[in-house]
């Protein structure tokens, strides 16, 4: 991207992929531990909490999503802001195989490394191409190890 194009982007947001495990992961999550209670003796309390419990998990992955601004990288977990890492900042993308806790909905991850930190953001933006592309052309220092 030209600097000219550059200084047009303000604002873009890419959402996380998502596996079918996870979807099928949380649907168990739900259903089998307040679900199945639901056939043998219904409950309006028990059916509440399964829908709280299913619309709560439902926002959380569904609403993940990192915004890369003209400086900024947030990140997002529905309607929880986790953190925000400067662009500038940022030293190496690579690819990770880690299925630690992360805001990310797939195995098909990046980790974002940045100065100030020894741990890496692990993110899963669905357009990884586009989401690499830009912060590089934000931050032209940025190493990738793809």
């Amino acid at each position: 991207m030209s600097t000219s194009r550059l200084n047009q982007i303000y604002y873009m947001k890419f959402r996380s992929k998502i596996d079918l495990w996870v979807v099928v992961a949380l649907f168990l999550i739900v259903a089998l531990p307040v679900g199945l209670p639901l056939f043998y003796a219904f409950s309006w309390i028990m059916l509440g909490v399964a829908v709280i419990t299913g619309a709560i998990l439902w926002s959380v992955t569904f609403g993940i999503s990192y915004v890369v601004t003209d400086q900024k990288l947030l990140i997002r977990c529905g309607p929880l802001r986790l953190g925000q890492v400067d662009i500038m900042k940022i030293t190496v993308i690579e690819s990770t195989g880690s299925m630690s806790a992360a805001p990310a909905a797939s195995s098909d991850r990046i980790a974002v490394y940045y100065k100030g930190s020894r741990q890496a953001v692990v993110i899963s933006p669905d357009d990884r191409k586009g989401f690499i592309d830009l912060v590089k052309a934000i931050n032209p220092d940025v190493t990738l190890r793809l």
